[in-house]
Order: C-alpha cells, then sequence, then structure tokens
C-alpha cells in the first residue's frame, strides 16, 4: 500500500514489506517498532525514525541549556 503526504510518497510495500520514509535522514527504512515510533493516541506512525527523533530531542535539550 503506497501512501502519500502533499505530493510525497511516505509509504511503500516491496515485496510485502511496507517501508516508511524518514523526513529527518531522507531514507526509506522498514515501518515496524524498531525503526519508527507508532502514537498511539493519534494511531499514526512519526514522520522521523527513531534516530533521527533522538538527535532532534538532543539539539532541543542543549537549545534550552543554553538559552537559560
Amino acid at each position: 500500500m503506497s501512501r502519500t503526504l502533499k505530493g510525497r510518497l511516505v509509504r511503500r510495500e516491496i515485496n510485502g514489506i511496507s517501508e516508511k520514509f524518514c523526513g529527518g535522514c531522507n531514507e526509506w527504512k522498514p515501518l515496524d517498532d524498531e525503526h519508527f515510533q507508532f502514537i498511539k493516541t493519534t494511531g499514526v506512525w512519526q514522520c522521523y525514525c527513531r534516530p533521527c527523533l533522538y538527535a532532534k530531542a538532543v539539539a532541543r535539550a542543549q537549545a534550552r541549556r543554553k538559552a537559560a
């Protein structure tokens, strides 16, 4: 099942394996709990893979510390 968002392909299926496009590292990664986080309250997968989410969180924390 392919899915687009604002005209961009964000989810695709190749050989029966679902993949999702990460907006942070611009790579296709398997759509599973190991690579992406599922948001239970909204019922959708994160747009960024787990390593990119971690990098964003670290950058935000450093910016907060620098501003304080």
